[in-house]
């Protein structure tokens, strides 16, 4: 997972400046919830990594928990659901000028099942300013096409296969 360091998506550039893995699952998000659910589902790692766009306004981090079950998968994304988010992937900061500001604003989050595995996302702009109802849809847009393009080949092939591409 992860494997591409940099991504086009739609026109727009996107650049991987960090990835981690955490065998402590419950370590790579915050709220309560989702740390106890993904403890319940166990969780044996969580990927993160952190992109920017080559403009540099747009940040974000991509994350992928690997559960036991599909059930278990199916529990830790509903806790992240909701209007108010308390629940959600913690960002991953970079080292770099852009995705080091990750984190410190507010963001277009998000999770979905696929499978086992949790995905679960956190965009925001450069700045932290709270996202016009346009700008999210950029965030959105980001946050969907920057998975899809890194980590979705790879659950696929899971899926079919069971073996990594």
């Amino acid at each position: 997972m992860f494997k591409r360091k940099k991504v086009k998506i739609g026109g727009q550039t996107y650049l991987m400046t960090t990835r981690r893995t955490d065998k402590k699952c419950d370590k790579a998000v915050v709220g309560e919830k989702l740390q106890k659910a993904l403890v319940a589902a166990k969780c044996n790692q969580l990927l993160r990594a952190s992109f920017r766009d080559a403009s540099g306004k747009i940040i974000g981090t991509v994350g992928v928990a690997n559960l036991k079950t599909s059930a278990g998968a199916s529990k830790v994304v509903s806790v992240g659901s909701g209007k108010e988010r308390e629940e959600y992937l913690k960002p991953l900061p970079g080292k770099d000028k852009v995705t080091k500001l990750l984190g410190t604003g507010e963001a277009f989050v998000g999770e979905w099942r696929h499978g086992h595995y949790a995905v679960m996302v956190w965009f925001q702009y450069k700045d932290g300013h709270l996202p016009k109802k346009t700008e999210v849809k950029k965030l959105n847009q980001a946050a969907f096409g920057t998975a899809d393009a890194t980590i979705t080949p790879a659950l696929e092939s899971r899926s079919l296969t069971g073996k990594r591409p």
